[in-house]
């Protein structure tokens, strides 16, 4: 990914700027696959998965506590509060024991300092996310190349990580203090983990044009969501907007390049479907009411801004918009060489690929294999945990199942999590911010809602952008209630306003272990379910079936990306405790998000089974609020590091 080190070091693939952009700005929420939605031309075909699901619950935990009683051996308790059963805690690396500094390394902090001005510095997109005023911090934004990015990594990129990497080996851990031994840590972990997934031999296994992740939305997502804070930032957006058909050219090259070595998996409908929204809407699409209304905040005078105004939309005219139409007729040729969708497992080198995507999306290095044994564990004592509530309290099944609230509105959400998030964690200051709707143009069936992460050195209100068009209807829905918990209070949100009290180093913002970031996102609902009116036995049913769901969409994601289950053999493996013979929308999306879903799924698996231990070892001593403040200590870090704080919250209350 040109321009952007975080293409390589900070988050997923695909690698262009502007998709890597987005997953800066934007934190996807990823739908459960029972709450699944697949668009047709009037956007309302619905899986009834969910439905399914809770009129079948008594088969369903029978077939799901017999499907793994096989493999998993002595099947443990699950705990009564959270479900999960206990397992034995990680081997923390020896580093662990290491002494602290009780002072800041200086060189170190440089060494911080040169990696963030660095970065931005070889991305106007990425410095331009990350600060208003980057001068502030030693940035100059005159040396930012101003582009969209390109899909495979940057050669200067490449040079500027290795050459990092290399310096951070010359620091002795043990002149650290505590907070830059966790940055050090973090890097080490990120850099290994880099190397793995970024090896030439995966470079064409990205799919990029699907209902899920496509150039198309990234575009999209990317100018509507574009910020314009002062005059000097009109200059460069019109570059970027200019940028559009040289983007577009690389994507297609890209796919060229896949489609001649057998590995181009096209959705070629579902592109059509999005390009051609964006080319009805025109000019009066998100992005250009976006930007219109961007130049007109700046309040310049008015010919002023007439000018740049025109400017703009001269680029929108010539360079932005004509590439939808360009992208429907150019990929179209390309549906004869696309290969019918499969896992990563499938394709050559991708068991190996998924493994790094794996160790990646999960800020762990638990093997597959691993993963696959400790998920199936949950599901056979949250099945048997389930069944037991089922035989004696029937009633708070009922209530589970039809678990509904009494809120008006997503303000009214937003403001009873706002009231209610102390009960469980710790306070912080009152948090300015907006939840507005998407357009029509910037939904995808395979986001509920985003958190759009802030600046550094943010002045402005946080942003939330929800899915209206396909899961907005209801304001009852108990699942709107936790998309909202979980991308804003006590979840994306408030995690960037604790992190924005807490952290003392500029790249403590830019370390991102999605497994932990998503996985407490997901942890979080659960916890704000129990806020609601309803019985405590009906809450935690209905939280077990959330989790008993999660660990299978983990665990489906395994069998087809890592295992190589073919579309027949994944209906005859889970048709049955679905109640469906044709789980081909879900194949489809877990082969296009190959371990994605393993950040939100096997991330909150790693937190239950943190917070089950600590339950255990301190009994009534046990503070929700003071475990929830140990896992929140150093931000979006690798599992390892998280373990040691909650080790460390465990020996100060024994």
């Amino acid at each position: 990914m040109a321009r952007d080190v975080r293409s390589r070091f900070f988050h997923h693939r695909p690698r262009t700027t502007v998709a890597a952009c987005n997953r800066i700005e934007r934190k996807k929420r990823l739908l459960q696959w029972v709450q699944c939605k697949r668009r047709d031309k009037s956007r309302t075909k619905e899986s009834n998965m969910k439905q399914l699901t809770l009129h079948h619950t008594a088969a369903w935990l029978l077939a799901a506590s017999l499907l793994f009683s096989g493999c998993a051996g002595r099947t443990p308790q699950a705990d009564p509060d959270t479900g999960d059963t206990p397992h034995k805690q990680e081997t923390v690396d020896s580093t662990e024991s290491t002494a602290a500094a009780a002072h800041p390394d200086p060189d170190f902090t440089a060494y911080t300092e040169d990696y963030v001005r660095q970065t931005c510095e070889n991305s106007y997109l990425v410095l331009h996310h990350y600060f208003e005023d980057p001068e502030s911090f030693g940035i100059d934004p005159a040396k930012a190349e101003v582009t969209l990015g390109s899909i495979l990594p940057d050669e200067e990129d490449m040079e500027l990580e290795d050459e990092m990497a290399e310096r951070l080996q010359s620091f002795d851990r043990a002149d650290l203090d505590l907070t830059q031994q966790v940055i050090y840590d973090s890097l080490s972990f990120q850099f290994d983990v880099a190397d793995q997934v970024y090896d030439t031999r995966y470079n064409c296994l990205d799919q990029i044009w699907n209902a899920y992740n496509n150039p198309a939305d990234s575009l999209v997502q990317t100018f509507s969501e574009y910020e314009i804070r002062e005059e000097a930032d009109i200059a460069p957006l019109i570059t970027l907007l200019e940028d559009t058909p040289r983007f577009v050219d690389d994507c297609m090259a890209y796919t060229k390049e896949q489609a001649d070595r057998g590995l181009l998996m096209l959705e070629y409908d579902d592109v059509q479907e999005k390009c051609e929204e964006i080319i009805e809407a025109g000019s009066e699409s998100a992005v250009s009411r976006n930007l219109q209304e961007e130049i007109r905040a700046l309040d310049l005078p008015e010919k002023t801004e007439e000018t740049y105004l025109d400017q703009v939309n001269k680029a929108l005219e010539t360079s932005f918009y004509p590439q939808f139409d360009r992208i429907c007729r150019d990929l179209k040729p390309w549906q004869n060489k696309s290969r019918d969708i499969t896992g990563l497992a499938n394709l050559e080198n991708g068991r190996d690929y998924y493994t790094a995507l794996a160790h990646d999306a999960t800020g762990t290095e638990d093997t597959p294999e691993e993963m696959q044994e400790n998920l199936q564990k949950t599901v056979v004592s949250l099945s048997l945990q389930m069944q037991n509530m089922m035989d004696k309290d029937p009633q708070s099944v009922q209530e589970a199942t039809n678990l509904v609230t009494d809120f008006e509105s997503v303000d009214e959400i937003m403001a009873f999590l706002e009231d209610n998030y102390q009960r469980d964690f710790p306070t912080v200051q009152a948090m300015d911010y907006e939840v507005q709707p998407l357009s029509g143009e910037q939904a995808n069936p395979g986001v509920m809602a985003y958190f759009m992460i802030p600046p550094v050195d943010n002045t402005a209100p946080c942003r939330i952008r929800f899915n209206a068009v396909d899961y907005g209807s209801d304001t009852t829905d108990v699942a709107l209630y936790d998309t909202l918990a979980h991308e804003g209070i006590p979840g994306h949100m408030y995690q960037t306003q604790y992190d924005h009290e807490t952290f003392v180093y500029p790249i403590q913002y830019m370390l991102n272990n999605s497994g932990f970031t998503e996985g407490y996102a997901t942890y979080v609902e659960g916890q704000a379910n129990k806020w609601l009116d309803a019985s405590q036995n009906a809450v935690k049913f209905y939280n077990w079936m959330m989790m008993l769901t999660n660990c299978y969409t983990a665990l489906m994601d395994l069998s087809v990306n890592y295992e190589g289950a073919s579309l027949e053999e994944f209906n005859e493996e889970y048709g049955d405790v679905f109640g469906s013979g044709d789980l081909s929308d879900i194949y489809d999306q877990l082969a296009f998000c190959p371990a994605q879903f393993q950040s939100y799924y096997y991330g909150h698996y790693k937190i239950m089974t943190l917070r089950n231990e600590a339950r255990k070892a301190l009994g009534s001593s046990f503070e929700s609020r003071d475990f929830n403040q140990a896992l929140l200590k150093d931000g979006s870090v690798p599992f390892a590091i998280v373990e040691r704080n909650i080790q460390t919250y465990i020996d100060s209350r024994r």
